[in-house]
């Protein structure tokens, strides 16, 4: 905000002063052009320049030039620079040497010095209707660079002590504030009385302590995880939702041993590992890939759609490879065989391929909704909390 302030009042300043220095120019002029005109002759040169120097007596205007109508020197004061001189400005003031007097303009430009800022200002000089020529001042523009500079530093001073005041207005702001809720809330200590702005900030706390009272209650055993604990410390986390997994390895794989009886095996897998304990801590539910035998026996005997579509392809499969080996053996046609056999069972692994994928998505929701039903979203909690 500073800077910006800055930057608006050095232009603004800056204009200030170039459209003073352009009139005092011009007034210096109009003042002495009577004196000017008498004196506007080659032989007057003398004289000229003594005019000239009464012109730059003046504290701002650093140096005079005359320049006449064919754009030579008249005089000059001991300081114009020669960076200034008539064939380089006579070219603004006017734009061809046939112009009348009355289309001679004048102009103005800031330029740096070695000295410092300047600003040239050539103003036309006629006598009735006849061009004698054009007067160059070269005004100081130091002056204006100081008071630049204290404006700036007066800027500073002024956003500093504003931002000093704002913070100590804050700070004070804010200890009141402060206090006054510290003397409520001892208010309400002693007398026991609840007013409607503690209320959110009363029910917070309340629901602080209680979790932090479980968690010693549950943690009273020394901090061994046992299965209750797993669960107490779900329920309070999850409050009670549901845990489903959904995966394609499942947590046990049902084999039939040699004996004939059903074996669970428990596959070696980070997922199984990691979440397995969770799942039983918590009774969720674990939807996955049924890859034992058992599994696809037992899924074929409850008429699952799937299971019955697999079941039955691997039977067809079963039969084509027997066809097929026993015709290889006998080595009949083995060529147009083993080429009908490859074309076979890859049009049956596309198949089995594109069904799963374009089923397998409308199956498992299908599985999920049965298993969860939709629960109406719990209302909205308009009270404002702290």
């Amino acid at each position: 905000m500073t800077w910006v302030a800055s930057v608006a009042v050095h232009r603004t300043t800056r204009d200030w002063f170039e459209r003073d220095v352009s009139l005092r120019a011009r007034l210096a002029v109009n003042g002495a052009r009577e004196t000017l005109t008498s004196k506007w002759r080659r032989e007057q040169r003398t004289a000229l320049r003594g005019s000239l120097n009464d012109l730059t007596r003046d504290e701002r205007i650093k140096a005079a030039a005359a320049c006449d109508a064919d754009l030579t020197l008249l005089a000059a004061t001991p300081e114009f620079p020669k960076a200034f001189g008539c064939s380089q400005v006579g070219s603004h003031v006017r734009s061809s040497a046939d112009l009348a007097p009355t289309a001679w303009t004048t102009w103005e430009s800031l330029d740096r010095l070695p000295g410092g800022s300047v600003h040239v200002s050539a103003i036309p000089l006629a006598d009735g209707e006849k061009a004698l020529g054009f007067v160059v001042l070269v005004h100081d523009m130091s002056f204006v660079e100081r008071r630049e500079a204290r404006t700036q530093q007066f800027l500073l001073l002024a956003f500093g002590f504003l931002a000093l005041a704002a913070s100590a207005v804050t700070i004070v702001a804010a200890r009141v504030s402060w206090v006054g809720w510290s003397n409520e809330l001892r208010r309400f200590r002693r007398t026991g009385a609840e007013r409607p702005e503690f209320w959110p900030l009363l029910r917070d706390v309340r629901e602080l302590v209680e979790r932090i009272v479980g968690e010693r209650e549950a943690e009273g055993e020394g901090g061994a995880w046992t299965p209750q604990r797993l669960k107490q410390t779900l329920n309070r986390h999850l409050h009670g939702e549901k845990v489903v997994i959904l995966a394609n390895r499942e947590p046990y794989v049902h084999v039939r041993a040699k004996d004939g009886s059903v074996v669970a095996l428990h596959p070696a897998s980070g997922l199984v590992t990691a979440l397995e304990p969770v799942m039983r801590a918590c009774s969720g539910t674990w939807i996955a890939h049924g890859s034992g035998s058992v599994d696809l026996l037992a899924a074929v005997n409850a008429n699952l759609p799937s299971a019955t579509f697999v079941s039955g392809a691997v039977r067809i499969l079963i039969l084509v490879m027997t066809v097929t080996m026993a015709l290889d053996q006998m080595a009949v046609a083995r060529a147009v065989v083993l080429t009908a056999f490859a074309i076979a069972f890859g049009a049956v692994m596309l198949g089995v391929a594109i069904a799963l994928g374009i089923g397998g998505g409308p199956i498992a929701r299908r599985i999920l909704e049965q298993h969860f039903p939709e629960r109406a979203a719990p209302p909205p909690d308009t009270t404002p909390h702290l």
